[in-house]
């Protein structure tokens, strides 16, 4: 399938598609095939942008012939890697002392052995045994330890020479064999997706309404006007866009049009792109880190300069230095692409160095090891955070504020706060604060996949499916906007729901609680936001 720009024509339809795009097995999807549509469903709701874009899902031969294309690509580097692990790699590898009863280390020596480059790997869980991206090293033994390390590295050489082609290939491959059952309900999505593109579009021609994306799309418009483009250039000749790591290419295709010099043009504009793109993280929102190096690599290419700001004014010289020593260990760290080395990497600025009143030395950057499930990991991994927060809390200190240093001041409970993965993470931390008097707030406790739309949606696609959740969610699907069964037939459809689902049809259908967003599953929500406690994100 080609790819197109990760845009989407409006809101209305990234919430009614982004569940679709990213299901999973707590929702009841994965038994319905629909994980493997994940890609195609990404792809259908970046085509929204523009509804001449759409396309069929693509037949198996179709799918193989792209398969087998980019497998050719990947002969060149994949001999090239297997070449590296057999002469750097596996020679230290070897030279690991073995461990009593350990299997795994000599089991990757034998892998390595055998790997020829006339047929590479051609995804990253090919260079372990167990066809794992991980080989399963217990790093709590000194020679396993070593050993992924090694293993690391091996993953750092497949991502520098793989990192592009792999996930195309794999994409392939499971579109090759994607079973006709699935195929058939993402035929029924895409078609789905077109009428429900037709009717938001009808709507908001209907309503008067006009869509972020609308914006985008009627200035790039007007842009191509001779005369609009004049006016708007006489009166605005500088443009700054920072944060451009998380611009797309509608956006950058208005700013290329609007500032850039065109022959024959009265005025020219200025244009600064502030940005940095390991920072990139709204993709989901169109955001395009190929955008971002193809406008680089354009403006520098005629003529413009590249200034690098490398002073970090926020953190303590010793938080500056230990995060550089992490991230320059690992030159993919960020991926192909993006490079952070000794000439890209931050460094504090200078201050006159002073005493803290009730500081004392410690590792700035501290790098914790959690074993066990994943349950217990989770745990102990709050139980540290929980005892750092307890051990910092009231600490008279001073703080870096621009180039200097602020009054020595106490630490309070807003002064710290802990990123999490993902939404599971939560609730460890909420037991362990709880527990240990921690007040806390999670600073975000909504999202897309828990509004009204993505509920909608869920409750239609389970509807495709088998057995008893199948029978509800039918039942349910009258009260879903996609529908629009008229109040005075639903009642009949509720008949053997159950009561959490009764809740949210409910929801649903009173025109007073529309307001609320039903959650059907998830954590808790967490204490209501207070500026004065750290806050979970």
């Amino acid at each position: 399938m080609a790819s197109t720009a990760p845009s989407f024509r409006c809101w209305k339809a990234r919430t009614v598609l982004g569940g679709l795009a990213h299901g999973s097995p707590g929702n009841g999807w994965e038994g319905m095939g629909w994980n493997p549509c994940a890609g195609e469903a990404a792809a259908l709701a970046r085509s929204l942008l523009d509804p001449s874009a759409f396309h069929d899902l693509p037949d198996p031969s179709e799918c193989a012939s792209q398969a087998r294309s980019i497998a050719e690509r990947m002969a060149e580097p994949g001999a090239e890697l297997v070449r590296r692990i057999q002469s750097r790699l596996l020679p230290r590898l070897r030279g690991i002392p073995p461990v009593p009863r350990g299997r795994k280390i000599p089991g990757l020596v034998r892998h390595w052995e055998a790997l020829d480059p006339d047929t590479p790997p051609l995804r990253a869980g090919d260079l372990s045994p167990n066809k794992a991206d991980d080989p399963g090293f217990d790093l709590r033994k000194p020679e396993e330890a070593e050993a992924d390390g090694i293993w690391q590295s091996a993953l750092s050489h497949f991502q520098e020479l793989l990192g592009e082609l792999a996930p195309l290939h794999a994409h392939w491959v499971r579109m090759r064999d994607l079973a006709p059952e699935v195929r058939e309900r993402a035929t029924f999505v895409e078609e789905w997706a077109k009428a429900s593109l037709a009717r938001w579009t009808e709507r908001k021609r209907a309503e008067a309404l006009i869509s972020y994306a609308d914006i985008l799309a009627r200035l790039a418009e007007a842009l191509e006007d001779p005369r609009f483009l004049a006016a708007v250039r006489g009166r605005i000749r500088i443009g700054i866009v920072d944060e451009f790591q998380d611009t797309g290419r509608a956006s950058w295709k208005i700013f290329h049009r609007w500032f850039l010099p065109r022959p024959g043009a009265a005025t020219d504009g200025v244009l600064f792109l502030v940005g940095d793109p390991k920072q990139s993280v709204y993709s989901f929102q169109g955001a395009d880190i190929a955008t971002y190096r193809e406008a680089c690599s354009e403006l520098e290419g005629a003529g413009a300069r590249r200034y690098v700001l490398r002073e970090n004014f926020r953190s303590r010289p010793e938080v500056v230095e230990g995060v550089n020593e992490i991230l320059l260990a690992a030159p993919s760290w960020f991926g192909s692409g993006i490079d952070y080395g000794t000439e890209q990497s931050s460094r504090a600025v200078e201050r006159e160095p002073v005493e803290d009143p009730d500081f004392q030395p410690h590792p700035s950057v501290r790098v914790a090891q959690v074993a066990g499930n994943a349950s217990a990991a989770r745990t102990s991994w709050a139980t540290q955070v929980a005892r750092a927060i307890l051990s910092w809390n009231g600490r008279l200190v001073r703080i870096p504020s621009g180039d200097s240093w602020s009054d020595p001041r106490p630490l309070c409970w807003a002064d710290f706060a802990v990123l999490v993965q993902g939404r599971r993470h939560v609730a460890a931390f909420a037991q362990t604060f709880r527990e240990a008097g921690i007040p806390w707030a999670l600073y975000k406790q909504e999202g897309v996949f828990s509004s009204r739309s993505a509920h909608e949606w869920r409750v239609v696609l389970d509807a495709l499916g088998e057995g008893p959740v199948a029978q509800e969610a039918r039942r349910l699907s009258a009260f879903t906007r996609l529908f629009g069964v008229p109040p005075a037939r639903r009642f009949g459809a509720l008949v053997g729901t159950s009561p959490r689902d009764l809740q949210f049809g409910m929801d649903c259908k009173d025109p007073v609680r529309r307001g609320r967003r039903p959650r059907m599953d998830g954590p808790p929500p967490g204490p209501a936001m207070d500026p004065g406690i750290p806050a979970v994100r």
